[in-house]
């Protein structure tokens, strides 16, 4: 084990979640690896922390994560980028500004951040929450999360109006750094095309397929040409499955948790919208209920907003307008999606190396992966029925 836990470091922690306390004594204390490899979360060596102690003649407990820069040759290119940077100062000086402003129940319960960039947070297992079944949300779920995005897009508009200075300059996105971009493009999109023509999908629509493969950049994926508004929030920029814990009660469900700030930039919400709804919700699940989903989502920000005495709002029109013009980031992210699904199908695929690519006889167990075909082509489908292949 290459990380330990000291009494010095747990005391700071407590005093943070019991800031009015007098005296802090441990009783007893434990740790160990969370039972997820660094594979499956690159970025960080995770760990779990019980911890006993007495704070002013009580006996308590606390439960905590510690999430520990994972050194490996990744780790360069994660510190170039600014991960670890990025999610402490989100935890450090965003989050403490977005509660003063709002109540995000979203929000994980954070203790501090160490000088070595380890960053301590609740541990929300022990609270009840779990992992959804990935790539697999319904619509029930899908408006919990739009219901708490759109809460925390609000608040971040607030905030960027109050305290400017905290989020200028506006924080631009990391999540698709250009070696994986190029991975894709090169290595990956092959694949997807094979895909498609066991699917029989017409020659025509292949080479306009091929058209978005030619006009991706790194620069040019989060970019929305011809806006004709400049609203923007706080984009969380990764929301995949495995970054949204839910917790449910006898009656359903009852409350969400995000995590993994790594990758937040400012820009329309447009962004984390549709990255949510391509990686993790059914295709038919989305075009049945698109129009529900939207307002949903646009009335719980617009009363958000309104409740924060903000005077902005982001209409219906703007939405739609952002909506036509991304559509070559919904592409991108389809295909960035399919690399996150090899990686599932394929053991050992992104550990430790994003340029690793399946080897070829490992096609033919990618294309029959009944959720990475299913997901793939129907998304791909949807977006020919909306005439992007056309």
């Amino acid at each position: 084990m290459s990380f330990s836990v000291d009494e010095t470091l747990l005391i700071k922690c407590l005093h943070r979640a019991n800031p009015k306390s007098s005296e802090i004594l441990i009783k007893e204390y434990d740790y160990k690896p969370y039972s997820i490899t660094p594979g499956s979360n690159y970025t960080s060596e995770i760990y779990s922390v019980f911890v006993k102690f007495e704070c002013d003649g009580k006996t308590q407990e606390e439960f905590m994560v510690f999430k520990v820069p994972y050194v490996h040759k990744l780790y360069n290119q994660m510190q170039k980028a600014g991960v670890y940077e990025k999610e402490n100062y989100m935890y450090n000086t965003i989050v403490p500004k977005l509660m003063e402003i709002a109540s995000l129940s979203m929000l994980p319960k954070h203790y501090c951040v160490t000088e070595s960039q380890i960053l301590v947070l609740e541990d929300l297992t022990k609270a009840g929450y779990i992992l959804e079944d990935q790539k697999q949300w319904k619509l029930e779920p899908s408006v919990l999360l739009l219901n708490e995005l759109a809460k925390f897009h609000a608040a971040s508009v607030k905030l960027r109006q109050l305290h400017p200075s905290v989020l200028e300059p506006a924080p631009t996105p990391t999540l698709f750094r250009e070696e994986v971009v190029v991975a894709i493009k090169n290595r990956v999109y092959p694949y997807l095309v094979e895909i498609l023509k066991a699917e029989n999908m017409d020659q025509r629509v292949l080479e306009k397929f091929a058209e978005y493969k030619e006009k991706i950049d790194f620069n040019s994926i989060c970019q929305i040409p011809n806006r004709k508004h400049n609203f923007g929030v706080l984009n969380h920029g990764n929301l995949k499955s495995n970054n949204l814990l839910l917790k449910k009660n006898f009656s359903g469900l009852n409350s969400l948790k995000i995590i993994d700030y790594q990758t937040y930039f400012w820009d329309s919400p447009i962004f984390d919208f549709l990255y949510f709804f391509i990686l993790n919700v059914d295709c038919d699940v989305f075009e049945k209920h698109q129009d529900k989903l939207i307002e949903q989502y646009l009335a719980t920000l617009n009363d958000s907003l309104s409740n924060l005495k903000c005077d902005l709002a982001y209409s219906k029109e703007a939405f739609e307008v952002d909506l036509e013009n991304s559509k070559l980031y919904q592409v991108f992210t389809l295909l960035f999606s399919s690399v996150l699904v090899i990686r599932e199908c394929i053991p050992g695929f992104l550990h430790g190396d994003p340029l690793s690519v399946p080897s070829p006889q490992n096609i033919d167990k990618i294309c029959k992966d009944e959720l990475f075909n299913g997901r793939f082509v129907k998304w791909f489908r949807y977006f020919h029925k909306l005439g992007y292949f056309n």
